[in-house]
């Protein structure tokens, strides 16, 4: 005879086991036979994930990262990713097969003037999680910024009508950011204006 039966899902339980039993009013010569019994080990998924570094770049400009997605328990389980990206949030449901198997993401990031973080966390798992504990991360880029400084001299005095130089320096004191396509102008009191394109300055 069959029947179907439900594997229990509370992970508090690990197997499930059956007893069978058999009488009959008709006197037997053999009853150790007359109980069985099997047991059936549970299967749990644990799905996992990580988020790579995120590097550090200029505002406005774009970088990768990584989502490595895995899971870590003995049945294959399906799950929804929610990912924060800035604040923009995005979903996706992943088929991950069991004991240890990775699936990598990469995911684009523009950098804010404040940097960028991207958050992520697994739900929905179509087989009982056996560990809450590894089902989110968040990492934080920062934002690199030029700093681009300036002075200019002019000699201490000279005759009235007389040519002197002026001499004017441009340097980017930033410690990781060259500063692109940088101008620098100098502009004299009578009114002359001198523009120099100085091209990427390095820190």
């Amino acid at each position: 005879r069959s029947f179907t039966a439900t594997v229990p899902s509370s992970t508090a339980t690990t197997v499930l086991s059956a007893t069978s039993t058999v009488a009959s009013s008709t006197p037997e010569s053999n009853t150790a036979n007359n109980v069985g019994t099997d047991t059936l080990v549970v299967l749990f998924a644990d799905p996992a994930l990580d988020l790579g570094v995120i590097p550090s770049a200029t505002p406005g400009s774009t970088v990768t990262t990584t989502l490595s997605l895995v899971n870590l328990g003995s049945a294959t389980t399906s799950v929804t990713v929610t990912v924060l990206i800035n604040g923009v949030t995005s979903t996706q449901v992943f088929t991950l097969a069991p004991n240890g198997v990775t699936q990598t993401v990469v995911l684009t990031v523009p950098v804010t003037s404040t940097g960028a973080t991207v958050s992520a966390s697994i739900s929905a798992s179509s087989v009982p999680d056996s560990n809450l504990g590894n089902n989110a991360d968040t990492s934080v880029g920062g934002a690199l910024f030029a700093d681009l400084t300036s002075t200019v001299d002019l000699p201490t005095n000279a005759p009235a009508g007389s040519v002197v130089t002026v001499t004017a320096t441009f340097a980017n004191s930033a410690t990781a950011t060259t500063a692109s396509a940088a101008t620098g102008t100098v502009v004299l009191s009578d009114g002359t204006t001198q523009t120099f394109a100085l091209g990427d300055l390095a820190p």
